[in-house]
């Protein structure tokens, strides 16, 4: 076994499930590097704690934090308007009654990680001990390979966060103009100087007009370069090695051809001196 090329046991674990993974990682001192480097190639993001905890806990590893290769910032966030409870089934007062007050801690602690700054000064420093990670995808949902700690251990009888983004003004309906992730994790990029080389997203929202389907928009919406000029210097920094960029126009609204004419888009694109790809997505699709 100690003479099996480790181009070998790479191809044989890669047909390995995960589960198996685990058990093979735990057996075999042989078989733990090739092991370990498959199952935590990616990690999870969000404003969540138990999502950071996890993230800073693979970060001080000594054998995993080498072996992230990928991060999904996870942009579920908890609302006022929505301290409820899921109703798919009937529920009785007391299930409706944890899940409320279970909404309402999340929420607290939610307010409290965004003021602080918390969030921030975590993932930037994950980042800055994890030499390898090249990738970096956004999501607002849970599901379609996007299943954070959170979402593993979150309260059966508490409604399910949205992606819908954190509310900034007293407003009923003032929302951030892009997702709260993707300043915070171009400033953590920046700050921890990583090397990104890919940005992909996955926004997905319900149509009414089509129930159960989900329109899916793979790309950076132009909005999110609408930001201060601190926030436009992180990005810049964040795209600066990034080798293709996929862009979404949404047809809900002309904004978006503006937004790219504009000065910040132009300086934000060509700040990517590693450009190899710009590609526009100008449709959603079902996924």
């Amino acid at each position: 076994m100690d003479k099996i090329p480790q181009e070998i046991m790479f191809q044989i674990l890669e047909r390995v499930c995960v589960f198996g993974l685990k058990k093979v990682r735990l057996a075999s001192r042989i078989f733990y590097p090739v092991a370990t480097d498959l199952l935590f190639r990616r990690t999870y993001a969000s404003i969540h704690r138990q999502d950071l905890d996890v993230l800073s806990a693979m970060a001080s590893h000594p054998t995993i934090r080498l072996a992230v290769r990928k991060v999904i910032y996870v942009g579920v966030y908890f609302h006022y308007l929505e301290i409820s409870v899921d109703r798919t089934y009937p529920r009785d007062e007391w299930e409706i009654d944890v899940g409320r007050q279970f909404y309402r801690a999340c929420l607290r602690e939610q307010e409290e990680m965004r003021k602080s700054g918390k969030d921030l000064a975590i993932i930037s420093a994950a980042l800055a001990t994890m030499p390898n990670v090249r990738k970096v995808k956004f999501t607002n949902h849970w599901g379609y390979h996007s299943y954070p700690p959170f979402a593993r251990s979150y309260n059966e009888f508490a409604a399910v966060p949205r992606g819908v983004p954190i509310r900034i003004g007293k407003g009923k309906y003032e929302y951030e103009p892009f997702d709260y992730g993707f300043k915070i994790m171009c400033e953590a990029i920046s700050i921890s100087s990583t090397q990104i080389e890919k940005f992909s997203t996955h926004y997905c929202r319900n149509y009414p007009s089509r129930p159960g389907k989900v329109v899916a928009k793979d790309g950076i919406v132009p909005a999110s370069f609408v930001c201060s000029s601190r926030e436009l210097e992180h990005c810049r920094n964040a795209f600066r090695h990034a080798r293709k960029i996929t862009l979404t126009i949404d047809q809900s609204g002309p904004q978006d051809d503006s937004i790219l004419q504009s000065d910040q888009a132009a300086r934000v694109l060509t700040a990517a001196i590693d450009l190899q790809e710009l590609a526009f997505n100008g449709s959603t699709y079902v996924a």
